[in-house]
């Protein structure tokens, strides 16, 4: 996963972390987050991880999740493209505060 965000952010137990929804590849411990579910998404044509990534953040936004762990991107043929961009992770709310490194996530 590519890591663009340089800000520092830090979560909530109720607001989640600052701008949007973070996702991150790491895992959270069980005791600071319950898992709202399992998020799949993709496109049908060629892009960029961008694209997928974006489609989980608003996916965890409709099931009330503040960030998204356990995420993994890859491209794969759908559609009409040999390899088009695909994620999966897993969304969660947090139950309490957490620090969120900036270097091992992304917020959308």
């Amino acid at each position: 996963m590519k890591v663009r965000q340089k800000r520092n952010c830090c979560s909530s137990a109720n607001g989640g972390s600052p701008g949007g929804i973070y996702l991150t590849p790491d895992t959270f411990q069980q005791d600071f987050v319950r898992v709202v579910g399992k998020i799949d998404a993709g496109t049908i044509w060629y892009g960029d991880d961008d694209e997928a990534l974006e489609q989980i953040a608003e996916k965890a936004r409709e099931l009330g999740a503040t960030a998204v762990m356990q995420v993994e991107t890859w491209h794969q043929p759908s559609g009409f493209a040999w390899s088009a961009p695909h994620a999966s992770g897993v969304a969660v709310v947090f139950t309490h505060p957490i620090p969120l490194d900036p270097r091992r996530g992304r917020v959308f």
